[in-house]
């Protein structure tokens, strides 16, 4: 018997979920599968400091962002850090990054 909401499995006899105070189910609920996002990389940079900025001006507009190949000080000067955005905001956020 599964809880239709937090997904614990108990025994037969037991009819509802203690943490949930939901009737149990006999087939546990389905979950929703995780999307898959496609980054797109507008900025690039090895020196932090502007990294940092670029960074900043996405978090001023609202644009979710995601943080690739991070550095550290050992591997600073040889791959760049990728800031990537997702498609849609593309283009927008290349505009605001294209003065770094």
């Amino acid at each position: 018997m599964f809880c239709p909401k937090c997904a614990a499995e108990y025994a037969t006899d037991v009819k509802k979920c203690p943490e949930c105070n939901l009737k149990l189910v006999p087939d546990p609920p389905q979950r929703e599968q995780p999307q898959f996002v496609e980054w797109t990389c507008v900025f690039e940079h090895r020196n932090p400091g502007p990294v940092a900025m670029a960074e900043s001006l996405l978090q001023s507009k609202n644009i979710e962002y995601v943080v690739r190949d991070q550095n550290t000080i050992d591997t600073a000067l040889i791959a760049p850090v990728k800031l990537c955005v997702k498609p849609e905001y593309a283009t927008r956020a290349k505009k605001l990054l294209d003065k770094l």
